[in-house]
């Protein structure tokens, strides 16, 4: 896949994702295109790479992945908290994004 493929593909998954029965398989793919993306960030000071990440979790987690997801979530929570203006709403929903992912 090329880089300009992969925000359409998860793009698809995204705007899918609630009306239509995806494979696992499918929601997989879409994690893994969110981490080529995240790799091949020319500028991930100025991307929003926590998104990304939580994305990425949320895929994993429709994946019926939860280990997978909770370390991306991690991953989120770590970027976001790199950033010196980060929002705290942000952070506690990030957080409590973990905790779903931590308890299945």
């Amino acid at each position: 896949l090329k880089r300009e493929e992969f925000p359409a593909q998860t793009l698809g998954i995204e705007l899918y994702k609630d009306s239509l029965q995806l494979t696992p398989e499918i929601y997989q793919l879409g994690a893994e295109a969110c981490q080529v993306e995240i790799n091949q960030t020319f500028y991930p000071e100025i991307t929003n790479i926590s998104s990304l990440y939580s994305k990425m979790a949320g895929l994993y987690w429709r994946a019926n992945e939860p280990a997978k997801a909770a370390d991306a979530q991690q991953k989120a929570i770590e970027a976001l908290k790199s950033k010196s203006d980060f929002s705290k709403a942000d952070l506690a929903a990030f957080e409590a994004r973990l905790q779903q992912y931590k308890n299945k």
